[in-house]
């Protein structure tokens, strides 16, 4: 019998814009389901944060030996901020 491979889990929070890099959204996750009132909420609360340090709550990720992030949570946050980052550019 072998001895169960160690996990090794780091939780700890991090900037939104410290979580760059390409992301890979496991089939498991369901389809891109927000509308306009999720969006407004979510920009509604980065808006109220002034410039204070602003975290996603949650987006969980996992880097893969490929060195992308596996989505784990956080999807339709994530997907959100990505979609409006490409219309801001």
């Amino acid at each position: 019998m072998h001895a169960p491979e160690e996990i090794t889990t780091d939780l700890r929070p991090e900037l939104v814009g410290n979580i760059a890099g390409a992301f890979v959204v496991p089939s498991y996750q369901r389809g891109y389901r927000w509308g306009r009132d999720e969006v407004i909420r979510l920009l509604d609360d980065i808006h109220e944060s002034a410039g204070k340090k602003y975290f996603l709550q949650p987006v969980v990720v996992k880097r893969r030996d490929d060195k992308k992030w596996e989505l784990v949570d956080g999807q339709q946050r994530l997907t959100t901020l990505s979609l409006i980052l490409r219309y801001i550019q």
